[in-house]
């Protein structure tokens, strides 16, 4: 009898989340707090949409992407749920909720795959890189710091009281001014050190052709929202 054989490759679900274009800050917190709990993460999508209108480029986004499942902050959830399966056939959409942030880990109809996996992977292998091993970086944001949102865009929203076998720095960020955000940013680059959302990708890749880590630019346009979408 002949043999076949099949390659298979898992991957986690992609996931596309639509915020209010006015959404404040604890908004923007919860995303990329979402974000930072799942195998993916890193390469997620945010999209500033109006409350209640699809327009052209917002389908056209959905549609390249396609999204397994799409979360809305701030928005007519009735009508995203009717423009969502227009334009991209995801196989799910709902409000993002902290309940569900949160509680990532307990079972939900979802089954997306938590961080903790590809985390505990990466250290039970990081030995065979050898030069090529990189340094797990947390960076923890001062609530009172004025650039904390940015922050965690940046480097992402890691488990709290992480054992110490699961990362090698940590670094409290409370600077008050960009500079020291943009050198933050700079020292990661420098030193090839992984962020919390870096690991998020552990495993995967963009399909991109060609070498190295894309890294995030920092453009302000002064609205908060439309500029970390960017991340």
């Amino acid at each position: 009898m002949g043999q076949r054989l099949l390659n298979v490759r898992v991957r986690p679900a992609r996931i596309t989340i639509l915020i209010n274009r006015n959404a404040a800050d604890p908004d923007l917190f919860l995303a990329f707090e979402f974000f930072s709990k799942h195998w993916g993460g890193r390469f997620y999508q945010i999209i500033p949409v109006e409350k209640s209108t699809c327009d052209d480029l917002t389908s056209y986004r959905l549609a390249c992407t396609r999204p397994d499942f799409v979360y809305g902050i701030g928005l007519d959830d009735q009508y995203w749920l009717t423009a969502t399966h227009k334009a991209c056939q995801r196989r799910g959409y709902g409000p993002l909720q902290p309940e569900l942030v949160h509680n990532i880990r307990e079972h939900h109809p979802e089954e997306h795959c938590p961080v903790d996996l590809p985390l505990v992977h990466l250290f039970r292998t990081r030995e065979r890189r050898g030069r090529h091993k990189r340094a797990l970086r947390l960076v923890t944001p001062d609530s009172l710091c004025p650039f904390s949102t940015y922050c965690v865009a940046l480097f992402g929203v890691h488990h709290q009281n992480l054992h110490k076998e699961f990362f090698d720095q940590e670094t409290k960020f409370s600077a008050m001014t960009p500079t020291a955000l943009i050198e933050l940013a700079t020292e990661f680059v420098r030193e090839w050190q992984q962020s919390w959302l870096d690991m998020t990708g552990h495993g995967l890749h963009g399909g991109l052709i060609g070498w190295g880590e894309l890294e995030p630019t920092v453009v302000l346009v002064h609205h908060k929202v439309d500029d970390l979408s960017l991340f």
